[in-house]
């Protein structure tokens, strides 16, 4: 059992090697899963760390804090900052990295933005239309596609050749809470949360399934049902 003395957990993702764990608090710690040692504890003191993933090889890890307009590529090993992706006049909800490591997506306001990993250029944006707000992010394991999980119950693919909207994923009517893809790329799993609008009022949101979609054609392809409350995570 690991003790925190900073009660504040913003929250925790695993390497995909499994030999590490990332925890977002007061401050970024990389702890070893084993042990329990602390690898790395980094903090730009200013925000607190949001939204946090390892690269493919588990040798890095990009995040942010709340409500800043950054995301940093941090060596594990160094604590070093490898590279940065700001973004202009807002905050970053979200964030992903392809499975091959050469690009990294961000989501702030309206707009997804498109970087090379390596050098922090911007390749391109791609934009939704308002008050539709991505807060989910998520590549194929081909890189050439990307999933968002938008306010309002929206639910897109992205081609990443055109910069364009292949298409939607329809059914949501609450803010899109969590989005995951099977390895093979075949299988898109959604679930949603929050409050919604229903004759002119905003109400709590009671829908708590998990929905299963067919990437390749946008139909759901059934439901999975039983949370007593909105499911906030979801991994295959």
């Amino acid at each position: 059992m690991w003790r925190f003395e900073d009660r504040l957990i913003n929250g925790v993702t695993f390497s995909p090697d499994g030999k590490l764990v990332a925890i977002c608090g007061r401050s970024l710690t990389i702890r070893e899963v084993l042990s329990g040692k602390i690898i790395q504890e980094i903090s730009k003191g200013h925000a607190f760390p949001s939204l946090v993933i390892f690269t493919p090889d588990s040798s890095q890890v990009l995040w942010t804090g709340g409500g800043d307009s950054v995301a940093w590529l941090t060596d594990v090993e160094s604590g070093r900052d490898i590279q940065q992706f700001p973004v202009e006049n807002t905050h970053i909800n979200a964030i992903a990295i392809s499975q091959d490591n050469k690009r990294v997506a961000t989501a702030a306001g309206t707009d997804i933005s498109i970087w090379e990993t390596s050098t922090g250029k911007l390749f391109f944006k791609m934009s939704t239309q308002p008050p539709s707000v991505p807060q989910e992010l998520i590549f194929l394991p081909s890189g050439k596609q990307l999933v968002s999980g938008n306010t309002g119950g929206g639910l897109y693919l992205w081609d990443l050749t055109s910069a364009k909207q292949i298409r939607g994923f329809l059914g949501h009517t609450g803010h899109i809470q969590a989005i995951a893809i099977t390895p093979d790329g075949k299988s898109l799993f959604s679930s949603q949360g929050g409050f919604i609008f229903k004759d002119g009022q905003s109400v709590v949101d009671t829908d708590t399934s998990i929905r299963q979609w067919n990437i390749d054609t946008g139909h759901e392809i059934r439901r999975f049902n039983g949370h007593k409350n909105w499911v906030e995570g979801l991994a295959v």
